[in-house]
């Protein structure tokens, strides 16, 4: 594990906590995707497995195109009849969340009440209020983490399939399918171990990756129409809001993979996508071919990989944050 954070636990703290515990929540950030989707369901089904009391409570509901992870609807999504249970818990697991803020209300009502473990691989952010933090930046993805403790602890050869599924999605999810930088020959030798154990690769890439709304392909034609270049063609940025997303009757599950279609233009070497929320919240996707960029999210309190990263920006302007990243970007640019 490569982390400075003097919290930062090992797979054998790790089991030894999970064993003295009782009643454990899992969650990850708001609009979760693959990899803190599939890490909490796998650790889910582990945890129910040996007979913890065990709940998955999230900030945002699952996207459409990731509800076939949750077989049996085990995903609840926050509310107040919730807090009783919560609050009788003796352990917090946030899969993919650096940044203890990021838990929003789960962390209000826990906070100096119930000890909070990080399970990440993206580098710390503000994670001072976490009583134990298992990051490993090396790994491709928060999923590939979970698998190596379990494998080191609980099932030396095959997985079960209802722990292998999810973490297959968690796996292909942070890797774009093994295409990014961060796909080692661990990386094959995990999606081997999963498929050894049942997973059916091709059912899963073919929903993830294979399978579009509608809305989706609409707005990405809107968005193609009216993308802006800068630095000879070398960045491409694009704006959504509200109204734009409601004319294609889009939701923002729709807008996922629209920054990694422009990163693909052959010119390009950044690619970025503000998107107004409601009439004062900004959010911004940033990809990149080679240039780090995951610390131009840093100034807007956000974060991610070198290549890949987001932002949210609380009653922020639009045109103010797309002039900071421009004059950013000029620095790495030109």
């Amino acid at each position: 594990m490569n982390s400075n954070n003097d919290k930062n636990i090992n797979f054998a703290k790790l089991e030894q906590i999970i064993n003295s515990k009782k009643r454990i929540i899992l969650s990850t950030h708001v609009n979760p995707d693959g990899d803190g989707l599939g890490s909490e369901i796998a650790f889910y089904n582990h945890l129910t497995s040996l007979g913890i009391d065990c709940k998955i409570i999230n900030l945002s509901p699952t996207p459409p195109k990731l509800e076939f992870i949750d077989t049996d609807k085990v995903v609840n999504v926050y509310n107040e009849n919730l807090d009783k249970w919560i609050l009788k818990s003796d352990l917090i697991i946030a899969f993919d969340i650096g940044d203890y803020s990021r838990l929003l209300k789960l962390g209000e009502i826990t906070k100096g009440r119930v000890p909070a473990l990080c399970f990440d691989h993206h580098p710390l952010l503000r994670s001072e209020l976490y009583t134990y933090t298992l990051v490993d930046v090396e790994s491709p993805a928060t999923g590939y983490t979970v698998w190596k403790y379990l494998k080191e602890f609980h099932y030396k050869k095959l997985i079960p399939l209802n722990i292998a599924n999810p973490l297959y999605v968690s796996l292909i999810s942070d890797t774009g399918s093994f295409k990014y930088e961060n796909t080692t020959s661990d990386t094959h030798l995990m999606a081997a171990n999963l498929i050894d154990s049942g997973v059916d690769s091709y059912i899963i890439q073919k929903k993830i990756y294979d399978t579009n709304s509608l809305a989706h392909v609409m707005l990405l034609g809107y968005v193609v129409n009216n993308m802006n270049f800068d630095f000879n063609s070398q960045v491409v940025w694009a704006y959504l809001d509200d109204d734009i997303l409601a004319k294609f009757n889009a939701s923002s599950d729709d807008i996922d993979g629209i920054t990694d279609y422009l990163r693909a233009i052959d010119t390009v070497e950044v690619s970025f996508l503000i998107r107004k929320i409601s009439d004062s919240d900004v959010k911004v996707n940033f990809r990149s071919q080679d240039t780090t960029i995951n610390d131009i999210a840093s100034i807007f309190k956000g974060g991610g990989h070198k290549f890949a990263a987001g932002a949210f920006v609380k009653n922020g302007n639009v045109e103010e944050i797309k002039n900071i990243i421009l004059d950013e970007l000029r620095k790495k640019i030109t």
